[in-house]
């Protein structure tokens, strides 16, 4: 979705996009508000499809079905992505919400296993080694959060930063709009996700409040105190069973991610976190049955 709306604005080949805060791009590019627009809602909606194709495809009567869905939605929107613009969104989420609901589904029940960590390895299924595949052959349920909370931890950093640290005034208030602008984005997904069995749309608002219970919200470096707050945020509903994902020795995971184990299974009775570190050198084999105990 990200390609078809840089292929929109005129950009023919792209081979790295690098987004820092820190201006450390030996060249600068300057994406147009169009361009960034049409980029956060092919995010918005790249994390409905996802949520919706994880919940559904583990307990799909036919298989395939979800999947055919999905290519389906995600064709479609890809050749809206330009035109769809307040209501239409809406009804275009609304719709596509209502026919993933359509699917028939088995009534079984599985192990739902809920997959945090690094960005990178958490969503790329190379890095990961197709984890999100084994989980489901070994008859349970992925549960990815949304890379969106991702976007919103980093726009709520400086925000942060002015209210507790020695951050800019002007940072916080550019923190807070784009915030904001991304919030009115995401609800119409809200809205059509409220009381289904696909779960809630987060706020990082209320993610910050449930993370600085546990770690201070200036961890920060990586994925710092977001981790924390998705553990939170999946354990509260219902998700108890939880793999954090990361490189081989990445500080900030191994801080805020092992670093909060011991304090969360403290306060969650039953709560079972299962750290896996992806390394060239590391034993496939290990991974696996440390996973299949965890499923067990």
């Amino acid at each position: 979705l990200l390609r078809r709306a840089l292929d929109d604005a005129g950009f023919e080949k792209v081979r790295v996009l690098a987004v820092n805060s820190q201006g450390r791009n030996s060249v600068r590019l300057r994406l147009s508000p169009r361009v960034i627009f049409r980029s956060a809602r092919a995010m918005v909606y790249g994390d409905l499809l996802m949520r919706l194709l994880l919940r559904t495809r583990p307990y799909e009567l036919r298989p395939g079905d979800a999947l055919e869905r999905y290519n389906r939605w995600s064709a479609a929107y890809r050749q809206t992505i330009g035109g769809n613009r307040g209501s239409s969104f809406a009804r275009f989420v609304r719709d596509t919400v209502n026919d993933f609901n359509s699917i028939p589904l088995s009534g079984i029940e599985k192990p739902r296993i809920g997959i945090v960590g690094e960005i990178l390895v958490k969503y790329h299924s190379g890095a990961n080694e197709h984890l999100i595949d084994f989980i489901e052959a070994g008859g349970g349920e992925a549960v990815l959060t949304d890379i969106t909370s991702f976007l919103l931890y980093c726009l709520f950093d400086p925000v942060y930063r002015y209210r507790s640290l020695s951050g800019s005034f002007c940072s916080s208030v550019a923190g807070r709009a784009a915030i904001a602008a991304v919030e009115i984005m995401r609800n119409p997904v809200r809205s059509a996700l409220k009381e289904t069995r696909f779960g809630p749309v987060h706020d990082i608002y209320s993610m910050a409040e449930k993370a600085s219970s546990v770690v201070s919200c200036a961890n920060q470096a990586g994925e710092g105190w977001l981790l924390t707050a998705e553990m939170i945020s999946l354990i509260e509903s219902g998700i108890k069973k939880i793999i954090c994902v990361q490189p081989f020795a990445c500080l900030p995971n191994h801080i805020t991610g092992k670093g909060v184990i011991k304090e969360l299974r403290r306060r969650y009775s039953g709560a079972s976190v299962l750290p896996l570190d992806y390394d060239p050198g590391t034993s496939s084999v290990n991974q696996m049955n440390r996973i299949k105990l965890l499923m067990s």
